[in-house]
């Protein structure tokens, strides 16, 4: 069994934008949670606590791998990429 970890790193600039767009959008309008803008006011300690995850819950034969993901098409890219040469490797 190979296990693999992504984490998908969006910049706050990005995550605002999403945010404002789900919030103006009726057909995303669905997926708003207007905790979500209380969160982002945490942004420095949710990024430390996900640093300290991938610090020490990471392993070297099961290592994390931190995604951007602003570009959503290059974050399916790299994604896939991984599985694809993770699967070769198996």
């Amino acid at each position: 069994m190979k296990i693999i970890k992504f984490f998908l790193h969006i910049s706050k600039k990005e995550q605002k934008k999403r945010l404002d767009e789900r919030a103006s959008d009726p057909e995303k309008r669905w997926k708003e949670d207007t905790r979500d803008y209380k969160r982002r006011k945490k942004w420095q300690e949710y990024l430390k606590a996900y640093t300290d995850v991938i610090t020490y819950c990471g392993i070297n034969n099961l290592p994390w791998y931190v995604i951007p993901s602003n570009k959503k098409w290059f974050r399916n890219w790299i994604i896939a990429k991984i599985i694809c040469d993770t699967l070769q490797d198996l």
